[in-house]
């Protein structure tokens, strides 16, 4: 009786090889996720991260200078903004855009985000002389104090909290982000 078996071609064998290796490597992975899955939970995830965030690099803060204080402006000149761990204020020289709080005598609106959200009260008008006007932040650049990030643009300053929300302010607008 002659032999009515199949032998597989030379592709298949390939095929089937890589298949091997491929659920060999899953199995692994699946193994190591379940014994180490307590560590990675914390981690944020894609989803956690906020819309505004996205394209944007951000550095791992360094842990000596995340809690100092940091005061900086624009180069234009017209935008400046003081970071401390519980939040960041900006004000603004020159708006295009109308007030939305009614500041009196010696107050400016301000622009803030700290724990309990964004707001834009009244303050004391900052001192603007060079001297207290704190370092330049060059377009593009990025400034970090604890939870709070403040990212300098050509068209304004976008600064936000861990979660996400924050504002953008610029000589045209402030904008809330929620």
């Amino acid at each position: 009786m002659a032999e009515t078996g199949t032998r597989l071609s030379p592709g298949m064998k390939i095929f089937l090889g890589v298949d091997a290796v491929l659920v060999v490597t899953f199995l692994v992975l699946l193994v190591m996720a379940i014994a180490g899955g307590g560590a990675e939970d914390d981690a944020a995830s894609p989803a956690d991260v906020p819309a505004s965030a996205v394209g944007q690099v951000q550095a791992e803060p360094d842990l000596d200078e995340a809690a100092e204080p940091v005061s900086f402006t624009l180069p234009s000149g017209n935008i400046a903004c003081d970071m401390t761990v519980d939040g960041a204020t900006c004000s603004i020289a020159s708006a295009g855009f109308a007030p939305t709080a009614e500041c009196t005598g010696e107050d400016e609106q301000v622009f803030v985000v700290d724990a309990s959200g964004v707001s834009s009260p009244c303050a004391a008008i900052p001192d603007r002389s060079a001297a207290s006007a704190g370092t330049e932040l060059e377009y593009g650049s990025v400034e970090k104090v604890g939870g709070f990030t403040c990212t300098s643009a050509t068209d304004g300053v976008t600064c936000v909290g861990e979660s996400g929300a924050g504002f953008r302010l610029s000589r045209s607008a402030f904008v809330e982000i929620p």
